[in-house]
């Protein structure tokens, strides 16, 4: 079943940290000063990812619809983003950008 094999694939890619801060009254809950979007409210949990694995090739096409390559689509919180955090390549988007190119030929 392909749904399974996505999962597989998932559980396999991502690292052993997850978020679990989301809490059944997430979706609805609030006090009117907050700002949660609604990818927020609509998540059952975050999962890191290893970029260098196969997270590009596998699982990115997966999440997004990569045809239009004008609309590079968001992936990274940017409070969440590390320093040495790094895209796919700009021609292939299902290539990791490689760890050993220096940060101009980035």
């Amino acid at each position: 079943d392909e749904s399974e094999e996505n999962i597989k694939t998932v559980l396999e890619t991502s690292l052993s940290t997850q978020y679990y801060a989301f809490g059944g009254g997430t979706v609805s809950g609030s006090d009117q000063a907050n700002s949660l979007s609604q990818a927020h409210r609509d998540a059952a949990f975050t999962l890191n990812f290893n970029l260098t694995g196969n997270f590009y090739e596998k699982i990115f096409p997966k999440m997004y619809d990569l045809s239009d390559k004008t609309k590079f689509p968001p992936i990274f919180g940017s409070n969440h983003a590390g320093f040495l955090t790094t895209g796919p390549l700009k021609e292939d988007w299902t290539k990791p950008c490689p760890w050993e190119w220096t940060f101009k030929e980035r």
